[in-house]
């Protein structure tokens, strides 16, 4: 499949657009902002989502990002002790990963940061035996735990065929940005006396997509060497400008008989303190802040869905690199949610993790 083919972002956002069953029913109203009030619309699954993943979407939950399984009992208010119960409700996720994808995982420490090797079942080919993907685990800068970050680099070991690193870094609350970046800097400092920085890639999900885009921009700030390719899961690059993904991102259905259950979201752990106090301008947080600089990126390939409310970062993201001179390559996938890609089971997915492993063999150094 040729992945230039998706960059058309005008034919992307009209098939994101609220589409009313019946059109005479629905009517709008426009105020002197430009904002649309919109009254009487529904919104059905896209026809462009397969058969599958519609199948997926009736009895199956997220993992990631809004629906993900949450700690229980609501009283827990030490974070280590919701990162414990997070991780624990995910391994069921993780089990079923394997089942599709089977790998070896090694736990281990890396210049102080805790880390799990994934390599594929019956090890790695000589081709890409000099190859590397690191990987931080997505969770808001708050719930970045080991399930997460194997829930993207289970499939692609297994994919293409190469050891992944996934981290554990510094998050909110207790530390404030750049302390994740600092964290995945220290493992690349020993990974990269091992294998040349053109052969390895990073790839992370939400959080841990900001976070890879962020810690590059920290190896061209110090003028440093950079990976050979990214893949910037479910996010754009670093702070990005709102777009219409926020609301977009409303109509996110991951489970079809529990979302049509009234529910009252719980009320939020402190939100996102990890950037409390920090300026989110500057290039280390916001890369496509400097076009100088983001010149610099590697090529990057941004893996998303239009009822991802992270989407219009990731479309943002993908015009400022081309603008640049940097190859970027966009995948958006309709009528999915937030993080999708961590179930293997949507077709979606699946495609998915083909395309992204093709990216990499295509743009990393062996």
């Amino acid at each position: 499949m040729n992945v230039s083919v998706m960059r058309n972002l005008a034919a992307i956002f009209a098939i994101c657009s609220v589409i009313p069953v019946q059109a005479e029913e629905m009517t709008t109203q426009l105020d002197t902002s430009g904002t649309i009030t919109i009254h009487n619309a529904s919104v059905p699954l896209p026809d462009a989502l397969s058969e599958g993943g519609q199948a997926v979407l009736k009895r199956s939950g997220a993992t990631e990002g809004p629906g993900a399984p949450m700690p229980l009992p609501e009283d827990i208010t030490d974070i280590k002790e919701i990162r414990k119960v997070y991780n624990d409700n995910l391994q069921p996720y993780v089990d079923h990963m394997k089942s599709v994808f089977p790998v070896d995982i090694e736990e281990t420490t890396i210049n102080g940061i805790s880390a799990a090797i994934i390599t594929p079942k019956g090890g790695v080919p000589e081709k890409n035996a000099n190859r590397l993907i690191l990987n931080g685990p997505g969770g808001g800068f708050r719930t970045g735990v080991r399930a997460n970050g194997l829930l993207i680099s289970i499939p692609v070991a297994a994919q293409m065929k190469v050891k992944v690193i996934s981290i554990l870094y510094r998050q909110g609350p207790e530390h404030r940005f750049p302390a994740a970046s600092e964290d995945l800097l220290k493992v690349w400092d020993v990974v990269s006396k091992e294998v040349p920085p053109e052969n390895i890639g990073m790839v992370g999900c939400s959080a841990g997509g900001m976070l890879v885009s962020q810690t590059t921009a920290m190896l061209i700030e110090a003028g440093r060497p950079v990976p050979g390719a990214l893949g910037v899961y479910c996010a754009g690059l670093g702070m990005t400008p709102s777009g219409d993904s926020v609301f977009t991102g409303k109509l996110s259905i991951t489970n079809i008989e529990a979302d049509m259950k009234p529910v009252t979201a719980p009320a939020p752990r402190g939100g996102m303190s990890y950037f409390d106090g920090v300026d989110t301008t500057q290039f280390i947080a916001a890369p496509l802040n400097d076009a100088t600089k983001l010149a610099q990126f590697p090529p990057v390939l941004f893996f998303t869905g239009t009822r991802d409310f992270l989407m219009s970062g990731a479309a943002y993201s993908h015009r400022k690199l081309l603008a640049a001179g940097v190859e970027s390559d966009l995948l958006i996938y309709d009528g999915l949610y937030h993080g999708f890609m961590t179930n293997p089971d949507f077709p979606e997915s699946q495609e998915g993790y083909g395309i992204a492993a093709d990216f990499f063999d295509k743009h990393l150094g062996q």
